[in-house]
């Protein structure tokens, strides 16, 4: 499983053009030969896809961009920057399990289970048309599907079929900018 992470130093603004250069140089990495060609379609619930059993998925908040490749594994992917957390959605979110275990919960634990939930709906082609209050997090099995960490002052979550070994290539808007044609 190959993963790249980009911090913007331009304005949040160009996410998009950073997110998809960010996927040609991972799709290089990956051993794509049209790489720099790569169409992107559009599955079920508008899921992106690339032809071939090349999985992906991209996500941003602020200024970072999540991106992971990976070969015959579907995935999903989510990153937020962690802010104040809006409690008046608790409700319409968190499965009653979640609210539960996490009565008292700091904003690290409100964005590890954001994200987790955003990257399995990512996951399962659902997206935002599913009814997170009905994802029960506490009942995932973290150990077989799971990948979460922060970086900086950001949650990153990957949910997948398989978790596999992950490589976490930092990259610079410098060295993405040299794939740009």
């Amino acid at each position: 499983m190959q993963t790249g992470l980009l911090k913007l130093i331009s304005k949040p603004y160009r996410t998009s053009f950073f997110s998809k250069l960010l996927l040609r140089v991972m799709l290089k990495n990956e051993g794509v030969k049209n790489w720099k060609t790569i169409k992107i379609q559009k599955g079920v619930n508008d899921k992106p896809y690339i032809d071939g059993d090349i999985n992906f998925n991209i996500s941003h908040s602020n200024n970072m961009i999540l991106c992971c490749v990976d070969k015959n594994n579907n995935l999903g992917v989510d990153i937020e920057e962690i802010k104040e957390v809006p409690k008046d959605i608790f409700d319409m979110v968190f499965h009653k399990n979640e609210l539960e275990y996490y009565k008292n919960m700091t904003q690290e634990q409100f964005y590890k289970i954001w994200t987790l939930k955003e990257a399995y709906s990512k996951y399962t082609s659902l997206g935002l048309s599913e009814d997170f209050f009905k994802i029960d997090t506490t009942a995932f099995n973290f150990d077989m599907n799971v990948i979460q960490w922060i970086e900086e002052d950001y949650i990153c979550s990957i949910y997948a079929n398989i978790k596999t070994e992950m490589n976490i290539t930092r990259y610079t808007e410098s060295e993405i900018l040299k794939h740009y044609d």
